[in-house]
């Protein structure tokens, strides 16, 4: 099953234009763990080497610190909160950018580029890649963060197993193509337990920023 999983998310990359070359930089690094810091009952979220500051003199107060279960993904463009334990990939290539956050069933994938792309000319190459018959490709238009975004939901069949790839467009204005791929499989007609726990905390923490 994780194999079949991790082949597709590395077919899928070489799918897209401007493939990266494991170029690294600091911009793509790990985000920090978040802690949630309760003081005399009040509740404060604080991250990993930041500094944060108490407006209030505390005499012998109560203070108990827990590890979140949130990191938050933020790219200057996108933001969300995400599952820690999803394992953190960055790739870049000139004009590209992408984020892989994996887990055992459910990945998902954030590609940015310099240039403008169009979704459908990312999923025929897909659709090409692993053969029209093992493929059912729909188009949708869902809401992502309350923004409707269009997109194509891409299901494969491979080994007898089917992988379920939704495709969100994400416009924002500037010159620049966006898109989060949210990959999952599926079994029986349902997603994975780890999508159904995760996805809406993606969901409804995701936010746009835009440049003016």
């Amino acid at each position: 099953m994780k194999n079949i999983f991790l082949a597709f998310t590395l077919l899928l990359a070489t799918c897209l234009p401007g493939q990266a070359q494991d170029l690294k930089n600091n911009s793509g690094s790990e985000p920090k763990s978040n802690f949630e810091v309760t003081i005399n009952g009040k509740k404060i979220k604080v991250t990993e080497d930041e500094p944060f500051v108490i407006d209030t003199v505390l005499v012998k107060p109560t203070i108990s610190i827990k590890l979140s279960p949130l990191k938050k993904f933020d790219n200057a463009s996108i933001s969300f909160d995400y599952p820690k334990h999803l394992s953190f990939e960055f790739e870049q290539d000139y004009g590209f950018k992408n984020w892989t956050l994996s887990g055992n069933d459910f990945t998902v994938m954030i590609f940015e580029m310099d240039a403008k792309t169009t979704l459908s000319s990312i999923t025929d190459e897909m659709v090409k890649k692993f053969k029209k018959k093992n493929c059912v490709i729909e188009d949708f238009e869902k809401d992502l963060g309350n923004v409707k975004c269009t997109g194509k939901s891409l299901m494969v069949t491979l080994a007898g197993q089917k992988l379920l790839l939704d495709c969100y467009e994400i416009v924002l204005n500037d010159f620049k193509s966006r898109f989060i791929y949210f990959q999952d499989v599926f079994t029986d007609g349902q997603h994975s337990a780890e999508y159904q726990e995760w996805f809406s905390v993606i969901n409804s923490s995701i936010k746009y920023t835009v440049n003016n």
